[in-house]
């Protein structure tokens, strides 16, 4: 493992004669990977450049989890030649010995039934698994046969029925987990509750990580503020439902790039909220757009905006959507779909007004307590599909500003023109 302060190479034997340290220039290392660290000092900061976009970009702590998360997920694959190869012997010589070909299978099945069962593994390894019962179950069908037709004195008529009864058995259980799980979402988070130790002791080594986020504070006090800034207005304002993913943006300088101001619905950042909301109400040209996770309360930022005296009721502000909706995760692949048990109690309180924005495939994704979060999104992909679909509708409204009744993909709204794009990114 090299050393990340001055290059030099320090193989595990050295590792360990210098204490945990570089043989040239002393540095401590952080992770040992030959004693169980999933990365070594120069893997861990590859990781931080690489959420950082290269040390560009300000992220969240979530945003790194996420990272973590499937980074090291994708490290776990279930090889199943080695298995294939080692049941095989294992088997024959069973055969051989006892003429009991199904207690192998009857073994294998108990194993892999409870490693499929098992939420600690992703999805996709317990998928892969499912399917390895399933070989097993069509070869012990097929040995079955062959030890039969070759020498059927060598096996029982009762053992070989138990036998090809015993494959079908592990082919259909091995079906019915594969379907289960085609609806399964992976157990988060795997890297969240070892994160904390891992910034710490990076951070007592290396000094703290300078491209994290702090959590978003609340100041008690509003800021003071020039008296001519209330004089000056922007046409485009944009609503997070994360107070996080607000920060997010502005520490990246959205609000910059795009000429717009940015605030969360829970009224962040407080000690400027109130003069950027009295100051986007001010302005008869102004736009307003949502951002949001694909949630119960994501889907409901909207109607929420348009419906509360706070925001933008009795008001004709046009609103975008350009958030993620539950539609957009069915009709892609990739993201990291979490589930929760609360959020499955709390779909039942859907206001009617919204479900009927929802199609029946939303409404019941919802209700089993699915979400993703935006945070789960690389951040500079998540920058890039935001400045896509902020620039995409500011185009749209731009041509299409006659109409105030709109139907997007299915989402109407009589009373203000609200948009949804089909697609995330």
């Amino acid at each position: 493992m090299k050393c990340i302060n001055c290059g030099i190479e320090n193989n595990f034997k050295e590792r360990t004669a210098y204490g945990g340290r570089c043989k040239s220039c002393g540095h401590q290392f952080v992770f040992e990977p030959k004693t169980g660290s999933p990365f070594s000092d120069p893997g861990f900061q590859k990781y931080i450049e690489s959420v950082s976009g290269l040390g560009n970009l300000l992220f969240t702590k979530k945003q790194l989890i996420y990272f973590f998360e499937r980074k090291l997920g994708r490290k776990k694959k279930f090889t199943p030649y080695p298995y294939a190869i080692l049941f095989l012997i294992i088997y024959f010589w069973v055969t051989i010995l006892f003429s009991v070909p199904l207690l192998v299978s009857f073994i294998t099945l108990k194993i892999l039934s409870a490693q499929i069962k098992s939420e600690n593994q992703t999805v996709s390894l317990r998928k892969q698994q499912a399917r390895f019962l399933q070989f097993i179950g069509l070869f012990e069908i097929f040995a079955s046969v062959i030890l039969l037709i070759i020498n059927p004195n060598s096996i029982r008529f009762i053992i070989f029925l138990l036998s090809v009864g015993l494959g079908l058995f592990m082919i259909y259980i091995g079906e019915s987990r594969r379907q289960m799980l085609s609806h399964a979402v992976d157990k988060f988070p795997m890297a969240s509750t070892e994160l904390d130790t891992w910034l710490n002791l990076w951070s007592v080594v290396n000094g703290p990580i300078g491209k994290l986020l702090p959590p978003p504070k609340q100041s008690e006090s509003n800021a003071v503020l020039s008296p001519d800034i209330t004089s000056y207005s922007f046409d485009r304002l944009m609503v997070c439902d994360n107070s996080a993913i607000a920060q997010f943006l502005i520490a990246n300088n959205f609000h910059f790039n795009h000429n717009c101001a940015i605030v969360s619905i829970t009224g962040y950042p407080e000690n400027i909220f109130s003069t950027i909301l009295e100051m986007a109400k001010r302005n008869a040209e102004l736009v307003v757009y949502a951002v949001h996770d694909a949630t119960i309360r994501g889907v409901s930022l909207t109607h929420h905006l348009r419906n509360t005296p706070q925001w933008f009721a009795n008001t004709t502000i046009p609103i975008y959507d350009v958030g993620l909706t539950p539609q957009q995760v069915l009709n892609s692949k990739g993201f990291f779909i979490r589930n929760s048990e609360t959020f499955e109690a709390q779909s039942q309180a859907i206001s009617p007004e919204i479900r009927t924005t929802l199609s029946p495939e939303e409404i019941a994704w919802l209700e089993a307590g699915n979400f993703v979060e935006l945070e789960s999104l690389p951040p500079a992909k998540l920058l890039q599909i935001l400045s896509r679909q902020f620039n995409l509708n500011s185009t749209k409204w731009s041509d299409d500003t006659t109409s105030s009744d709109s139907t997007v993909d299915g989402r109407t709204s009589t009373d203000i023109a609200i948009f949804a794009s089909s697609s995330f990114g």
